[in-house]
């Protein structure tokens, strides 16, 4: 834009009019250096294993309670193993979902030119 110029230094915004004066709680310059994390805080690949840990537990607990219903029929309720089988189908569909889905993305990334 002909005749329109601004410059923005050091928490003043300079304009063809004069400066304006910004305050320093909306001023924070840019760091390029990297932020420590967080001394409890977990890693992607953590939150990821603790993620599929879980899956898997369910997974094994209606593989459990599916053994328990064939071998003693009396000690569990029909209801726990249809519950517990359906809990175990939803998050393997999800996690499959997902992780087809971080597939995709991953290829379109590479794909980009």
């Amino acid at each position: 834009m002909p005749g329109f110029y601004n410059t923005f230094t050091s928490g003043v915004f300079r304009h063809k009019t004069g400066p304006i004066q910004v305050e320093p709680k909306y001023f924070k310059p840019f760091s390029l250096q990297k932020q420590a994390a967080k001394p409890g805080a977990k890693s992607f690949g953590d939150v990821l294993a603790g993620a599929l840990k879980g899956v898997n537990d369910m997974q094994m607990d209606a593989y459990r309670l599916t053994q328990k219903f064939i071998t003693e029929p009396g000690s569990v309720d029909v209801h726990d193993v249809t519950l517990g089988t359906a809990k175990a189908n939803l998050s393997l569909s999800i996690t499959k979902a997902l992780f087809d889905r971080a597939i995709r993305a991953y290829n379109e990334i590479i794909n980009i030119r």
